[in-house]
C-alpha cells in the first residue's frame, strides 16, 4: 500500500460528504473533546481521484497558506522595523559630536567614592 491508497482510507473512514453554501465538503466528527466532537470540515491532501493536493498536503488548505502568509508578513515588518531602529543608532553613534562626548567621558576620572 503506497502513501496515497494509505491516506485516501485514513480520509475515508468516518468522512461524510455534505454540500454547503453550494460547494462538496468533506466532514467528519472531531476526535478533540475541547470540540465536543462537532462535525468539521477538512482538506484532504489526496483528491477523489487519487491525485495529490500539494496545498492541503502541506498547508491544511488554502486558509491555512493566507494566515501563515499573514503571519510572515508581520513578522518581516517588526524584524525590518529593529532593523531600522538599529540603523538609526548606528547613525547616531558615528556623528562626530557623539564621538566627541565618548572620548570626553573616557578621559573624565570615576567620580564614585
Amino acid at each position: 500500500m503506497d502513501l496515497k491508497e494509505w491516506m485516501q482510507k485514513k480520509i475515508e473512514k468516518g468522512a461524510i460528504k455534505s454540500t454547503l453554501d453550494g460547494e462538496d465538503v468533506i466532514m467528519k466528527k472531531s476526535k478533540i473533546p475541547i470540540l465536543g466532537g462537532d462535525w468539521v470540515q477538512i482538506h484532504p491532501p489526496v483528491n477523489e481521484d487519487g491525485s495529490i493536493n500539494y496545498v492541503n498536503f502541506i498547508f491544511g488548505g488554502w486558509r491555512n497558506l493566507k494566515i501563515l502568509i499573514v503571519a510572515l508578513i508581520i513578522v518581516a515588518m517588526i524584524l525590518y522595523a529593529f532593523y531600522e531602529v538599529f540603523q538609526g543608532y548606528s547613525i547616531l553613534y558615528n556623528e562626530p559630536c557623539v564621538q566627541q562626548c565618548i572620548e570626553l567621558l573616557r578621559q573624565t576620572p570615576n567620580l564614585s567614592p
